[in-house]
C-alpha cells in the first residue's frame, strides 16, 4: 500500500504558502462573487476593462481552480456555542433551533468557489527570496481584483490544509486543521512503528 506522501508533491504548508517538491511554491486567493447580470452596462464594461487590465499586467503563470464545496459555517456555529452561556434563558430554545438549522444547511448545501493559484518556481532553492517574490505576485493580483470591485482574500495555512484535505477526501465532514490544532500530529512519529499491546 502506497503512502500519500509518495504521490503528493507537497512538502510543507506554512505562512499561507504550499511548498511543493523541487522548490515550487503556490498560494491561493479567493473572493466572494459579483452577480454580473445585475450590473448596469457601464458597470459591466468597467469590470471587463479592469479584469483585462489585471490579466495584461500579470507576467507570471497563474491557474484558476474551480471547486464545488460544502458551505462552511463552522465559525458561525462555534460562535453560537461559545456564547450560549450569555444568551437569556428565554432565547436558548431559539438558539438551539438556529444552530440545528445552520448545521443542516452546512451539511446539505453545496457552493461553487473559485480560486486563483499564484505560482512561483524557485531555481535557487532560497526560501526567503521565494517568499518575497510570492508576496509581490500575491499583492499584484489582489490589487487587480480590488479594482474589479472584488474583496480578495488570501487563504491562510489552516484553510489550505482544509482545502487539500477536502479535495483528497470529498465525502469527509472533518476539518483537518481542527484535528491538527487539537494535537492529532502528536500521534505521528516518522520512522517509528508503534506496537499496540493487548489489554491484560
Amino acid at each position: 500500500m502506497r503512502k500519500t506522501t509518495e504521490f503528493l508533491d507537497i512538502e510543507d504548508i506554512r505562512e499561507g504558502v504550499i511548498i511543493l517538491k523541487g522548490s515550487r511554491y503556490r498560494a491561493l486567493i479567493t473572493a466572494d462573487p459579483i452577480n454580473f447580470a445585475l450590473l448596469t452596462p457601464a458597470e459591466q464594461n468597467a469590470l471587463e476593462d479592469a479584469f483585462a487590465s489585471l490579466l495584461l499586467g500579470i507576467t507570471f503563470p497563474i491557474q484558476i481552480l474551480s471547486l464545488t464545496q460544502r458551505v462552511n459555517l463552522r465559525d458561525s456555529i462555534e460562535a453560537f456555542r461559545a456564547n450560549r452561556n450569555r444568551i437569556p434563558r428565554t432565547m436558548l430554545e431559539y438558539e438551539q433551533h438556529l444552530e440545528k438549522f445552520l448545521s443542516y444547511h452546512a451539511e446539505n448545501t453545496m457552493i461553487n468557489r473559485n480560486y486563483i493559484v499564484i505560482t512561483y518556481d524557485d531555481t535557487e532553492n532560497n526560501y526567503a527570496k521565494a517568499r518575497g517574490e510570492m508576496s509581490r505576485r500575491i499583492q499584484l493580483v489582489m490589487e487587480g481584483l480590488i479594482k474589479c470591485g472584488l474583496n480578495p482574500r488570501l487563504l491562510d495555512t489552516n484553510e489550505l490544509i482544509d482545502l487539500i484535505h477536502e479535495m483528497l477526501n470529498p465525502s469527509t465532514r472533518i476539518y483537518a486543521s481542527t484535528l491538527i490544532e487539537n494535537g492529532a500530529l502528536s500521534f505521528m512519529k516518522e520512522g517509528i512503528e508503534l506496537e499496540v499491546q493487548p489489554v491484560q
